[in-house]
């Protein structure tokens, strides 16, 4: 008989956490459902791509369900995820969840972002340093949609995918934009782009009064013998498109305040890059 889901699950220096992780998995509630678990023990240094990737060449069910070896499972995932997976059309989804983190508290603001994401925001927010705004180990997907799409990358280039993707999908269909935050992150963010979408930058913007009195940018490396001067503006004065490279959650609220006075819409006039 054919396997409906495989579990995947990469396995290194995790010895302390396999007992409960397991006993999670056997007290799963199924119906109807044939489950297989593939483990890939990366006792090397290789990326945990390719661990998962290899895992997942091991095993055969028509869904793939991963999970971390340090995470415990709730009783009801799998069933709950495969009722959502088989009334899909098309085999292009994902499938997540929001998670407990144990002990509770710990990394608690990355855990109030996951949890507390919009269906909107699910898609504008792909492009912050938190990673996906589906949590990887609670993924469940086709494995003909994972093939198609090549596995995952075994190369730990993050933050070139995360400029290269906000480039493609976002600047290059702009004429113009601002980048909100003066100071390293901005500059770096705005170093970071190819020659045509720099010239895109219209300012800078920020809420910090010795940014903003400085008045300006210099490009060094802009060419010509005149470095080009980007203008640095308090953030009300900004016009969109907006980038956004300010983190979430470090400011006691004053940074999502300022932003929310400006009433413009995420994934339209501004995008969050961080």
């Amino acid at each position: 008989m054919s396997i409906d889901v495989s579990i995947v699950m990469p396995v290194r220096n995790a010895v302390q956490w396999l007992d409960e992780t397991f006993q999670s998995l056997m007290q799963q509630v199924v119906e109807n459902i044939l489950i297989e678990l593939s483990i890939y023990n990366d006792g090397s240094a290789a990326s945990v791509g390719y661990a998962k990737n290899r895992a997942v060449q091991h095993s055969s069910g028509r869904l793939l369900c991963f999970q971390d070896a340090d995470d415990l499972m709730c009783p009801n995932r799998i069933q709950e995820q495969y009722r959502i997976a088989v009334k899909q059309t098309d085999n292009a989804f994902l499938i997540g969840s929001k998670y407990e983190r144990i002990p509770e508290g710990s990394t608690d603001r990355y855990t109030q972002w996951a949890n507390n994401l919009t269906e909107e925001q699910l898609c504008t927010q792909i492009y912050l340093a938190h990673g996906p705004t589906l949590i990887m180990p609670t993924w469940f997907c086709a494995r003909s949609w994972f093939d198609r799409l090549g596995g995952f990358d075994e190369i730990a280039r993050v933050n070139y995918l995360r400029i290269k993707e906000i480039q493609t999908n976002v600047i290059d269909n702009l004429q113009r934009l601002t980048i909100w935050n003066a100071g390293k992150q901005g500059r770096k963010f705005y170093r970071s782009l190819n020659d045509d979408n720099k010239r895109k930058v219209i300012g800078f913007c920020d809420m910090d009064p010795k940014k903003i009195t400085k008045g300006f940018y210099t490009d060094e490396l802009s060419e010509g013998k005149h470095k080009r001067r980007i203008p640095i503006i308090h953030f009300s004065q900004a016009t969109p498109p907006i980038i956004i490279c300010v983190k979430l959650g470090l400011t006691n609220n004053d940074f999502e305040a300022n932003l929310a006075s400006l009433n413009i819409r995420e994934g339209v006039d501004y995008w969050l890059f961080s």
